[in-house]
C-alpha cells in the first residue's frame, strides 16, 4: 500500500513557495509606493518652499513701492516741484462767491 503523504507535502512546500513569492511581490510593491509618495510629497515641499519665498519676495517689493508712493505724494515733495516748474505762493485774498451768485451762474439760458 502506497501512502499519499509525499503529494501532500509537495502541495505544502508549492503552497510555501506561492505565499514566499507573493509575501516577496508585495514587499517590492509597498518599497515601491513608499518611495513614489515620499517623492511626491518632498516635490510638494519644495514647490511650497519655492512660493513661500516668492510670497516673501513681492511682499517686500509692495512695500518698498508703498513707501516710494507715500514719498512721491507727499506735500512737500510736490511743492517743491511746483516751484522748480514755475509756480508761485498765492498770497492774494480770494473772492467768496455766494450760493446766490453761484447760482445765477449756473442757470439755463445764461449762456453757461
Amino acid at each position: 500500500m502506497k501512502l499519499k503523504l509525499p503529494k501532500i507535502k509537495t502541495n505544502k512546500a508549492n503552497l510555501l513557495k506561492l505565499s514566499t513569492k507573493l509575501s516577496f511581490f508585495l514587499l517590492i510593491l509597498s518599497l515601491t509606493a513608499q518611495v513614489v509618495i515620499t517623492n511626491k510629497y518632498a516635490v510638494k515641499g519644495n514647490e511650497m518652499a519655492a512660493l513661500l519665498n516668492r510670497q516673501e519676495t513681492l511682499e517686500r517689493e509692495v512695500s518698498s513701492l508703498k513707501l516710494e508712493i507715500s514719498r512721491i505724494s507727499s506735500l512737500a515733495l510736490i511743492e517743491e516741484h511746483a516751484y522748480a516748474l514755475g509756480f508761485q505762493e498765492y498770497n492774494q485774498p480770494m473772492a467768496v462767491i455766494s450760493s446766490a451768485q453761484f447760482a445765477a451762474a449756473t442757470t439755463p439760458g445764461t449762456g453757461f
